[in-house]
C-alpha cells in the first residue's frame, strides 16, 4: 500500500494538533536534528542514517491518495520496518519513497501522549 500526503494545514484541526502534540513531545526527547517537518507529516530520522526511523502522519478519507486504507480518520504513528513481501499488506510506503515500508497504528484521543512520545523515541533508537 501507497499514501502521499497533503499539507498539514489542509486535515482538520483536531488531528493537526493532536500530531503536533505529540511531535513536541518526541522533540523534547530527541537531538532536534533528527526532527523532520515535511508538508505533510513529522518525521524522525534514525540515530545513524538520514533514513526515516518514524512518523506521525494525519489520514482522513476525503484527502487520501494512494491505496491505504488504515481505518478511521485520525493521527497514525507509523514505525519504519523492513518491509517483507509476506507482509507488505500490513505496511505502508509513503510517496516519492515508496520502497521505506512502515508498520502503522492509531493514537486515540485518550491515549498518554508522553508515553507514545517514549514509544516512538525508543523505536528511532537504532
Amino acid at each position: 500500500m501507497n499514501h502521499q500526503t497533503v499539507r498539514l494545514d489542509t486535515y482538520d484541526p483536531q488531528w493537526q494538533q493532536l500530531a503536533h502534540d505529540l511531535f513536541q513531545r518526541v522533540g523534547a526527547r530527541l537531538d532536534p536534528t533528527r526532527l523532520v517537518q515535511a508538508d505533510g507529516s513529522y518525521s524522525v530520522l534514525q540515530s545513524t542514517s538520514e533514513k526515516r526511523a518514524a512518523k506521525a502522519v494525519i489520514y482522513q478519507a476525503e484527502y487520501a491518495k494512494g491505496n491505504w486504507r488504515p481505518g478511521p480518520d485520525g493521527v497514525y504513528v507509523c514505525i519504519r520496518t523492513a518491509g517483507r513481501s509476506s507482509t507488505s499488506h500490513l505496511t505502508v510506503g509513503f510517496l516519492p519513497k515508496s520502497d521505506e515500508r512502515f508498520s502503522f497504528f492509531r493514537i486515540e484521543a485518550t491515549q498518554d501522549l508522553d508515553s507514545m512520545a517514549d514509544f516512538i523515541v525508543a523505536s528511532a533508537d537504532y
